[in-house]
C-alpha cells in the first residue's frame, strides 16, 4: 500500500481509502476511522465494497 501511495500516478481509488486502509493495517485505528467516516461503501464500485 505504501508503494502504491508513493507513485505519481496513483490507482483509480480514492486516496483517503488507501490511506485509511494503511492506517488500519498498521494498527492506527483512530486515524483509519477518521479516514473512513465519509465513505459510503454502497456507492463504491462493486469490487471495492458496493
Amino acid at each position: 500500500m505504501r508503494k502504491l501511495l508513493s507513485y505519481d500516478s496513483k490507482p483509480a481509488v480514492d486516496e483517503r481509502l488507501m490511506r485509511g486502509s494503511l492506517a488500519y493495517i498498521e494498527g492506527r485505528a483512530e486515524e483509519a476511522r477518521n479516514a473512513f467516516q465519509d465513505f459510503d461503501p454502497l456507492t463504491m464500485e462493486h469490487g471495492l465494497g458496493g
